[in-house]
């Protein structure tokens, strides 16, 4: 046994000449995994070994793994679990005002619990961007972060908290949540809203809509559906007409950019995988043409991921 150990250090012999299991010699990625905020973070990072000094970093996981391993970048994962959840303490009895996360006990404080949860998924998400950021492989100004559906409004308020985050891909999300609660068929479904003041304030501190400056100088890529009923495109079209503006004042209008497909449902499918890829290759990736090699890959559906 001590002869197969000293064979498998120096790379003189396979292990599989040995008896026991058989280990690889060399992993092409590191994998490291830490928990924040009192285990209520849990950060998987992966590093590809291949590529040497500072890479950018991609927070999320919009099914595009092998490719931007491939294209150099530190993979960044994470699962936020808070020990109150602000959308179960506000459960209502089902119908009296929503459905789903959105239910609410009356309709002036609709979606209100599941708001307040995508602020706290916000808040950690920053937590992850300052492990990220201090980490001597990653090049802290290529930080990236990809979002879709709740994900994507979390990912949204999170940029324009911290402008050490590079780049943002928002998939199927929006910033105007008047609109969101208005529209989607989880919400009123196209009634009028009617909200406590107090809720409605805290809402217009929070809604992007009406802080479109608050995202500059971040490269943003919004992609919508318009045949999403869950987070209608109507709530990402005002969304782009606040943004768009705001971009082109300030001299970079090719720091934002709206992709409005043609497409039912609400789910990231392969067309989405390609938008965000090619955006993150435009603006924090090392390699100038990362091919897509996870041909069909399958759909991440639902009413909100």
């Amino acid at each position: 046994m001590r002869r197969c150990a000293l064979l498998a250090v120096v790379g003189m012999a396979s292990l599989s000449a040995c008896h026991g299991p058989q280990v690889p010699r060399y992993l092409p990625y590191r994998h490291e995994t830490y928990t924040l905020a009192g285990g209520t973070i849990t950060v998987d990072i992966t590093v590809p070994r291949a590529v040497k000094g500072r890479k950018p970093a991609v927070i999320g996981n919009f099914g595009a793994r092998q490719t931007l391993l491939d294209a150099g970048a530190v993979l960044v994962s994470f699962e936020y679990e808070p020990k109150t959840d602000p959308a179960a303490a506000s459960a209502a009895p089902e119908g009296a005002a929503g459905s789903w996360v959105l239910r609410a006990e009356s309709p002036a404080v609709i979606g209100r619990g599941y708001l307040q949860t995508i602020a706290a998924r916000a808040e950690a998400l920053v937590r992850v961007v300052d492990l990220v950021a201090t980490r001597p492989e990653v090049d802290p100004t290529r930080i990236a972060v990809v979002g879709a559906s709740t994900n994507g409004f979390a990912a949204l308020q999170a940029a324009a908290r911290d402008h050490r985050i590079a780049a943002v891909v928002l998939l199927l999300t929006c910033g105007d949540y008047h609109a969101f609660l208005r529209e989607s068929w989880l919400g009123m479904k196209g009634k009028p809203l009617a909200l406590d003041p107090g809720y409605e304030r805290w809402i217009e501190e929070q809604e992007i809509v009406r802080h479109p400056e608050r995202l500059l100088p971040v490269k943003v890529l919004l992609v919508s559906r318009t045949g999403d009923q869950t987070i209608p495109v109507s709530c990402a079209d005002a969304t782009a007409r606040a943004l768009a503006p705001v971009y082109a004042r300030a001299g970079f209008p090719e720091r934002f950019e709206y992709i409005r497909r043609d497409v039912e449902g609400h789910g990231v499918e392969q067309a989405e995988r390609i938008d965000a890829l090619m955006w993150l290759n435009r603006w924090v990736l090392e390699r100038p043409d990362p091919v897509w090699n996870e041909p069909g890959p399958p759909a991440a559906t639902g009413a909100l991921q």
